[in-house]
């Protein structure tokens, strides 16, 4: 899988390394992130692995979410699953990722910005 490269890196880094951004800046990411997730809802594809690290920032710092993979259909993965971003009902080995256990990472996402 080949995906375009994104020189300002994630979100994640992006908040690591600038730790006094605006709130309307904060305010464009999370709507922007939103949206994004709002698509994938509307065609019923679930993310599974929602964290600032799986959100890229284009050249404008735009944030795109990433890292749809197939093999983040369950839990049980844990070389690719941080779990502090996981729904507590997905620390159940037999649990699998939904829309709601999305929503819940998108609102630590939020608290992280």
């Amino acid at each position: 899988l080949v995906s375009q490269f994104y020189k300002n890196g994630s979100l994640g880094q992006y908040l690591t390394t600038n730790s006094s951004i605006s709130m309307d800046e904060k305010e464009e990411f999370v709507v922007e992130i939103v949206e994004g997730l709002d698509i994938c809802h509307s065609q019923n594809l679930v993310h599974g692995n929602l964290k600032p690290s799986n959100i890229l920032l284009d050249e404008y710092y735009h944030a795109l979410l990433s890292d749809f993979s197939t093999n983040h259909m369950s839990p049980e993965n844990p070389n690719t699953i941080q779990r502090q971003w996981l729904a507590p009902e997905l620390k159940e080995k037999s649990a699998l990722f939904t829309i709601a256990s999305d929503i819940y990472s998108l609102g630590l996402i939020i608290y992280y910005i």
